[in-house]
């Protein structure tokens, strides 16, 4: 299999498809090297807990730069990004929520791939329904259509609900989390095993609002296959991770920043093929006005 093929399977031309290429947005934090190990506390001042969400709308982008090392020795760097603008609403259920979020646009830019437009056009629109626990963990998540690029911004719902450490949060609080979950990376269906170090900080100013920011370092693996052309494919990577979450006073999320980087192995089996690439991201959640 030749490296643009193998390039393709990174991502660049099936999740980045569609318009013109441009410049990776910089991520507003940087990810560390290590999570720094936190120890545990319950924090301080008033209990944040979540609420049920009215019908609301964020705006949701990430944007990536990938460095590859090509099979010849050459290394090719490629930048890509995708914005989804979601409407989100919460309903008390059974000690935790019912969530519904709706795809209502989606935006990709990047290396043009065929049928960009008709894969982009059978994910909007896409209605989720899940499950929002009390801790903000989200379970029993369905689509309902079937779409590659649906499939991936699905993966990425969970970054509107930080994870508490139980049923609510204080300033100061201070716990790790660890997770063992499938998910969607790329065309790839990765299982990623991660623990994440998270400090919950001072309330700040956060839009017309104030938030609690909630500073979350993850170190994750992932490990998953696909088939591309006919041609299986695995992939492996490593890398850390540094969000920002901020949860408002009202319990209402209020978005998050924060950036990833990875390093990635892409296999072709069959053929003892390989191609190794460093990733870099920034990702962003914005609340938005309702309309």
């Amino acid at each position: 299999m030749r490296g643009t093929a193998l390039l393709a399977a990174l991502g660049v031309a099936a999740c980045a498809s569609g318009t013109q290429a441009g410049p990776a947005r910089p991520g507003p934090v940087a990810a560390p090297d290590e999570p720094a190990a936190v120890a545990p506390s319950e924090g301080r001042g008033r209990e944040i807990t979540y609420a049920a969400i009215p019908r609301s709308r964020y705006r949701l982008e990430r944007f990536d730069t990938v460095l590859v090392q090509l099979p010849d020795s050459s290394t090719q760097t490629q930048v890509f990004g995708r914005t989804a603008w979601l409407t989100v609403e919460t309903a008390e259920a059974d000690g935790g929520f019912d969530a519904t979020v709706v795809l209502d646009s989606l935006e990709v830019s990047g290396m043009i791939a065929q049928n960009a437009a008709a894969a982009l056009d059978s994910a909007r629109g896409t209605r989720w329904t899940a499950r929002v626990g009390q801790d903000g963990r989200l379970s029993s998540l369905a689509a309902d259509r079937p779409s590659l690029v649906g499939e991936q911004a699905g993966a990425m719902l969970q970054l509107l609900f930080p994870i508490l450490p139980g049923d609510g949060i204080r300033a100061s609080a201070a716990w790790t989390d660890s997770s063992d979950v499938k998910t969607k990376v790329d065309m790839f269906d990765v299982q990623e095993r991660a623990v994440t170090q998270y400090l919950a900080m001072s309330p700040s100013v956060r839009g017309r609002g104030t938030a609690l920011p909630i500073q979350a370092d993850a170190a994750f693996t992932q490990e998953g296959s696909t088939s591309q052309r006919g041609q299986d494919l695995s992939i492996e990577s490593n890398g850390t991770r540094r969000f920002v979450y901020y949860l408002g006073l009202d319990g209402v999320p209020a978005g998050l920043e924060g950036s990833e980087k990875s390093d990635v192995t892409i296999m072709v089996p069959a053929v003892g093929q390989s191609m190794h690439a460093t990733r870099h991201a920034a990702v962003r959640i914005t609340p938005l006005e309702s309309r």
